[in-house]
């Protein structure tokens, strides 16, 4: 009976990571986790498994229909999902441990969550996520800290203004436009138009006039004359609001915000990479005040990489005092496919090559060839050893091939006369050492 091969590729939307892989994948972790540092935030984690109604207000992909989780019941009879994002983790666990933390608590994680969705480029089932967040301050200067921190983790990977553009709005400026100049009251119609919206810069032109058509046809609130006359122009303007004219909207707590953040961006020079844009409101439910997005602004690539904002309400879902809270969570497949759009990847060190290779060159020599190695590993170098018995010329094609700095030749000869040579493979000099000395 023949036993039926495997398939040796990994889960369609998992990834294998090589050891080059890792690298690039170490890299980014590292300097997020360095930029986080630097601002005093820190590091936790949580449970990769969570009662699935944690996600109600996760957007209807992960929350309302639940068809992007991958959940299950086990056997004592609750529904879990593994985790497609970290915000209600943290929410939960701030809303569990708060007490125990001065504020504002400043916190990140570096973790792996899990989405059943459609893999494409820039997605895939499975993905790592810095998560990065202020809880305990409703202020303004809150949401620059948050703003401040993503610019920077962005510079760290050497990007510029030329790269990249943050994309700030604000749903309280939304909701209060939507609802005192549109006159759109209802939240179901409303919620609908802002996710339009916010999906607009993927679709082809004339997209509002078939897509605000069908919102009126399926809720009955608007007749045609009204779509045509009134809530077209009207969405129209509110797309093509500038920072210049919030000053119009005093009525507004939200269009202050904005003006006063932007206020501040500009003294601290960090204006040049943000740009005010009203079709920008995130599409997670939870978002209450400054929303934000970064862009990549590589024509080959131009997307959005990563966004957050501010999520007062979420740890309402946890029956506890209301904690303000702001942070964004940028992940690893847009940060990866950015920086190799933008040739970035040559800060990476893949040097993963050993110091040394010490060859066995005859029967009954592994034990002294393990004490060098030891002795040079003591040192911090990086040793390989062979583990078969091989000619020298062997082990220097061997090195040569996978670019091993230096070649330990420790034969009878050398043996016998308490010494050994290391040969520098790139420059072919062979220096003489005392054994154990």
């Amino acid at each position: 009976m023949l036993r039926q091969k495997l398939n040796t590729q990994p889960v369609k939307g998992f990834r294998d990571f090589t050891p080059e892989d890792w690298t690039i994948q170490q890299y980014i972790f590292d300097t997020w986790k360095r930029v986080c540092e630097l601002y005093a935030y820190k590091e936790y984690n949580g449970p990769v498994l969570e009662y699935s109604q944690i996600y109600n207000k996760s957007g209807d992909d992960v929350g309302t229909s639940g068809k992007e989780l991958y959940k299950f019941t086990d056997k004592g009879d609750r529904e879990l999902a593994l985790r497609p994002e970290m915000t209600p983790t943290v929410g939960r666990m701030i809303a569990e441990y708060a007490n125990s933390y001065s504020k504002p608590i400043r916190w990140f994680s570096i973790a792996q969550f899990f989405r059943a969705e459609k893999p494409q480029r820039g997605r895939g089932r499975e993905f790592f996520q810095l998560n990065a967040d202020i809880f305990g301050d409703d202020s303004i200067n809150s949401d620059f800290e948050i703003l401040n921190l993503a610019i920077d983790i962005m510079k760290a990977f050497k990007a510029n203004e030329e790269m990249f553009e943050v994309r700030i709005n604000n749903r309280k400026f939304t909701d209060f436009y939507f609802e005192n100049i549109l006159g759109i009251k209802d939240p179901k119609i409303k919620s609908t138009l802002i996710k339009l919206i916010d999906a607009s810069s993927k679709k082809p032109e004339g997209w509002l006039e078939s897509e605000v058509e069908e919102v009126g046809e399926l809720y009955k609130n608007f007749s045609k004359p009204d779509l045509s006359d009134s809530l077209y122009s009207g969405i129209r303007k509110y797309l093509s609001l500038s920072i210049d004219d919030l000053s119009q909207y005093s009525d507004s707590k939200g269009a202050g915000e904005i003006i006063t953040l932007f206020k501040l961006l500009k003294k601290l020079d960090l204006e040049k990479y943000c740009i005010f844009d009203t079709s920008m409101s995130r599409g997670f439910d939870y978002y209450t005040g400054m929303v934000f997005e970064v862009f990549d602004r590589d024509v080959s690539n131009n997307r959005s990489m990563f966004g957050g904002g501010r999520y007062d309400d979420l740890l309402d879902i946890f029956g506890k005092p209301k904690i303000p809270a702001v942070g964004f969570a940028p992940g690893d497949i847009t940060t990866g496919l950015f920086l190799k759009s933008w040739g970035l990847l040559k800060n990476v060190d893949m040097n993963l090559s050993a110091d040394y290779y010490i060859p066995l060159m005859f029967a009954g020599a592994f034990d002294i060839v393990s004490k060098v190695a030891k002795k040079l590993r003591d040192e911090g170098k990086k040793v390989q050893i062979g583990l078969d018995i091989e000619t020298i010329s062997k082990a220097l094609s061997f090195a040569s091939k996978n670019l091993i700095k230096n070649v330990v030749i420790l034969g009878e000869t050398e043996l016998k006369d308490k010494k050994y040579k290391i040969k520098d493979m790139s420059t072919g000099k062979e220096e003489e050492k005392s054994l154990f000395t």
